[in-house]
């Protein structure tokens, strides 16, 4: 028992050592990093307030639409998935699941990333193959995993019911 107790001891002592070096370590990079922050802030700056768009204007309209749509089931084939189910706002707008579940059950080939700020990207979607926001929003809808519809005329035939 005394050898275990002074063993324990010595791996107490060597892992606080090593947290110490570790501390100091830090501050004395922390220079560095001083620097380093001070390059990226003239870089990288602010997002703005709102994403505006030349080609697609922000009306109070549109965006009670949006809202309206983004927790729409009826946009899904099984009628039980929305936008929301994968982007809810209260994890950020990414579901933090390894795969997200789509229509049916049926467990989509990637993750959701978040959709904060996505009206800024370049591009949409994990493959930037969509323009923009919008149309990743028109395309999400058509076919699996996902919302599952056959047509767009199937979205808009059950939303006008």
């Amino acid at each position: 028992m005394q050898k275990i107790r002074r063993g324990n001891r010595n791996v107490l002592t060597t892992i606080i050592v090593l947290s110490l070096l570790s501390f100091a370590g830090l501050l004395i990079a922390d220079n560095g990093d001083e620097d380093l922050l001070r390059q990226a802030k003239n870089i990288f700056g602010h997002l703005p307030q709102v994403m505006t768009s030349e080609k697609n204007p922000i009306t109070p309209e549109k965006v009670k639409l949006g809202k309206i749509l983004f927790y729409e089931t009826r946009i899904s084939v099984d009628g039980t998935v929305s936008c929301a189910r994968c982007h809810p706002i209260g994890l950020y707008a990414a579901d933090g699941l390894k795969k997200s579940i789509g229509n049916n059950c049926k467990v989509n080939p990637r993750n959701t990333p978040t959709i904060f700020n996505a009206a800024g990207q370049i591009s949409a979607h994990w493959i930037g193959n969509r323009i923009d926001v919008e149309d990743q929003a028109r395309q999400s809808v058509i076919g699996p995993p996902s919302f599952g519809m056959p047509s767009y005329e199937a979205v808009e035939k059950n939303l006008k019911r």
